[in-house]
């Protein structure tokens, strides 16, 4: 019946009941946020007067969403003990001072619920953003200011080519600081990085190329390096932040701001990210989450190119 509870609450979404332990570790590294333990007894040890444990395992990456989830699922729990234990048993004086359920609730990936572990990664997702966004931004828009744009134009080589010749040194550039980060997270920080870094590079590869299509796109409606450095931070890095999971829960938004943080590769990534270095996640149970992070960055970064075409014809 607590599992009928919680499905019918208010505050959780049942997405699978699991026949095993063995499938713990795996449902929480590919997102959900608390698994409930129940007693096969359960029930029956409560109509019989005796004390049961529920065990509450929960994704502690965040760890003030990790203090809020724990909150609800102990109130879920022990509201479910004053309903079935309270109201349907026989009175005694002693059954309001006995308590049957003994909750046992366990932070996974984060137990001690520092904030560190859960913003050190989500940086690296803003270094990569700040070189990328901004200085690819720049570097073609300065090219427009000193009239070197039509040279480039009129010289024998093809625009995919100079697009290249823009993109691959901050691509390069980009794999110092992100190194840098995660040297800092591990050493400095003392967070273990649980993550493939085959699978982390890759992932920073991926969320690189999505960040220059999105630098090639403000360079084509910039004019001037400052409208590009105005277009780039406020119109651009600052909504992704605040839209993309950095430090609230995506969860809490509305459900049209939900929709467009959908789109930005930069939520995918900083899952992805998060998962790799603090749970040890694989690219098995993250394939999905990088496969729409691929495909949007790809996309972008083409419609960037032909946007960048159509411009300088």
């Amino acid at each position: 019946m607590l599992a009928l509870r919680i499905r019918h609450s208010n505050f959780f979404h049942l997405k699978k009941i699991l026949k095993s332990s063995d499938e713990i570790d795996k449902i929480l590294k590919s997102g959900n946020d608390v698994i409930f333990v129940i007693p096969r007894d359960f029930q029956k040890r409560i109509y019989r007067n005796e004390t049961t444990q529920v065990k509450i395992i929960i994704d502690a990456v965040d760890g003030n969403k990790a203090n809020i989830v724990s909150g609800y699922a102990a109130n879920l729990t022990l509201n479910f003990y004053k309903k079935i234990y309270l109201e349907t048993l026989p009175y005694s004086k002693d059954k309001e001072q006995f308590n049957p359920i003994n909750l046992n609730i366990v932070a996974f990936f984060n137990p001690y619920l520092r904030a560190r572990s859960f913003m050190l990664p989500a940086i690296l997702g803003v270094i990569l953003m700040i070189v990328n966004i901004a200085l690819m931004s720049m570097a073609i828009v300065k090219e427009k200011e000193t009239g070197a744009i039509e040279q480039i134009i009129a010289a024998p080589i093809r625009r995919y080519q100079f697009i290249a010749g823009k993109s691959i040194p901050f691509l390069l550039l980009s794999l110092i600081p992100a190194t840098f980060q995660l040297l800092v997270i591990r050493y400095w920080f003392d967070i273990e990085i649980k993550g493939s870094l085959i699978f982390i590079y890759s992932s920073i590869l991926i969320f690189i190329v999505s960040n220059i299509g999105l630098g090639l796109l403000v360079s084509t409606a910039s004019k001037s390096q400052f409208q590009a450095m105005t277009i780039s931070f406020f119109g651009l890095m600052l909504p992704i932040l605040f839209i993309s999971g950095f430090a609230f829960p995506i969860e809490n938004m509305p459900n049209s701001i939900q929709l467009i943080s959908n789109l930005l590769p930069a939520k995918y990534f900083l899952k992805i990210i998060r998962a790799s270095i603090l749970k040890g996640a694989t690219v098995f149970e993250l394939i999905l989450d990088l496969l729409i992070m691929f495909f949007l960055g790809l996309s972008l970064l083409i419609f960037s190119i032909l946007n960048f075409k159509k411009r300088i014809k």
